[in-house]
């Protein structure tokens, strides 16, 4: 169904005290929850409200004629809108509920009725629905009258309850108040963002060359985790590899899902080099950078090289990148490590310095090193950035909740677990993500999100490194492997 959505953010907001489309939670407002919740769902989004929202972009639908008359105003404004969409229906949702489900518009759609709402064992939920446009008239008509309460209109003109199950995260909770606020940061807190339909975990290369045809090392190896199940993918080239990525994520905003997807190179740079290489202690900064400069072909031929050196170049003494092949003469990339003496910024991230053998973000070639990994990586993750906006987020980098959740890990987290869960003839690689994949899905809703919320925000942080035993524990039998 073409079906475009309006949220209703047209009240006074008293009980608040404030206007509660900025109100916070979990560090977003409530508006962004809501608008994360529904443009999966939705070809198009709207907002009914008296003025425009802090830039939020959105086309803002006035009450017009019908101001103080209550939310039957803007659902006629929604109404009329979409009609000027072209649209058969359109739904309605309040922005005080952040925690609307992800496949409202799918089940509510089952319904022919001429207004279907959700409903739940505590009750109905009259703005919550779909509405014909055909109403229009009806409900003008209505208001003009003076009709003000929306379950008197939607009574008299054959609205059908949907049932939706409860769930711990209360899908239809309503903040209107501090009180409800406290309540909503509770369930946020226990169970909120970190409800993921698939999990996917990638085990990246730096190959200047498509890898062979049958599985190898060192290459791209990509396991998705979904219902009790684990599907192995092999990429020969980075091109490949993300275009399976991007499908997935369409796929997943498409039939309002979400994805937890895993990368395992270094996000972030050591605390100053942010600022040392761009003006700014942002990390996405240097993916934008990186995104400019880098150059990586389908066939993967790339200049990761070249860059490391211009980054060198701006800096001395030499460094801070180092190691190449001995066939390159890079005019400032040594081949062996530099002191690390006079750079404004250390060797190590602070998550390097407590995940046993984890290498640092500036080697560049040579056992174990990840730094052309990233090179390469970042930005193609920026690519995802601009791709997908506010659909995506970057633990522990963003907050913000969004169906697309991007984290950085390290298999060798897991090592005992990776070589006691091996299959006969898997390529260790294959291994390593497969495992962490099953740990990841087997971990409670509250785990999961608190494991993908710590760190530090500009240095980045691998994902489950906080409590160890934890990420163990997500681990039962082995997963079916299809």
């Amino acid at each position: 169904m073409t079906v475009p959505g309006v949220i209703l953010a047209g009240g006074a907001s008293r009980r608040m005290g404030r206007d509660k489309a900025m109100v916070a939670l979990g560090g977003r407002p409530l508006l962004a929850h809501v608008r994360t919740r529904l443009a999966p769902q939705c070809t198009a989004l709207a907002i009914n409200a008296a003025e425009d929202l802090a830039g939020s972009g959105l086309t803002v639908l006035p009450d017009g004629a019908f101001a103080g008359c209550g939310p039957l105003a803007g659902i006629l404004a929604a109404l009329d809108w979409g009609a000027a969409q072209g649209a058969a229906r359109v739904l309605t949702a309040p922005v005080d509920t952040p925690f609307l489900p992800w496949d409202l518009v799918r089940q509510l759609s089952a319904s022919r009725a001429p207004i279907a709402l959700a409903a739940t064992p505590d009750g109905l939920h009259g703005t919550v629905g779909l509405w014909s446009v055909g109403l229009r008239d009806a409900l003008q008509a209505a208001l003009e009258a003076g009709a003000r309460k929306v379950t008197a209109f939607t009574d008299a003109h054959g609205a059908e309850a949907v049932p939706f199950a409860t769930d711990p995260l209360s899908s239809f909770l309503n903040v209107n108040k501090p009180e409800d606020l406290a309540v909503a940061e509770d369930a946020w807190s226990s169970a909120g963002a970190a409800r993921f339909d698939t999990i996917v975990m990638v085990d990246w290369s730096a190959a200047s060359k498509p890898t062979p045809v049958r599985p190898s090392e060192n290459a791209i190896h990509i396991a998705t985790a979904r219902s009790a199940e684990v599907a192995p993918r092999y990429a020969r080239t980075r091109s490949e590899a993300m275009t399976y990525i991007e499908t997935l994520c369409e796929q997943a905003l498409s039939s309002g899902e979400r994805v937890l997807i895993g990368f395992d190179f270094p996000f972030g740079y050591p605390a100053g080099f942010a600022a040392a290489l761009t003006g700014k202690s942002d990390p996405f900064a240097v993916w934008r950078w990186l995104a400019a400069q880098v150059t990586d072909t389908d066939t993967n031929a790339n200049n990761r090289l070249d860059v490391a050196d211009a980054i060198n170049g701006l800096f001395s003494p030499e460094g801070p990148f180092w190691s190449h092949p001995a066939t390159a003469q890079p005019a400032h990339v040594p081949f062996r490590k530099p002191p690390f003496e006079g750079f404004p910024f250390a060797e190590r991230r602070r998550v390097e310095t407590v995940a046993r053998g984890a290498s640092t973000c500036f080697q560049l070639f040579g056992a174990g090193a990840v730094a052309s990994q990233s090179l390469l990586g970042l930005p193609r993750l920026q690519g995802l950035r601009t791709r997908f906006g506010d659909d995506l987020a970057v633990r522990p980098f963003e907050t913000r909740d969004a169906p697309i959740i991007l984290t950085e890990m390290y298999p060798s987290l897991l090592a005992q677990e990776v070589a006691a869960r091996a299959f006969p003839d898997e390529v260790k690689d294959a291994t390593q993500v497969r495992v962490m994949a099953e740990a990841a899905a087997g971990l409670s809703a509250g785990d999961l999100d608190r494991m993908l919320r710590s760190g530090d925000r500009e240095e980045g942080w691998i994902f489950g490194l906080d409590d160890l035993d934890t990420l163990r524990s997500g681990l039962g039998p082995r997963a079916a492997v299809r």
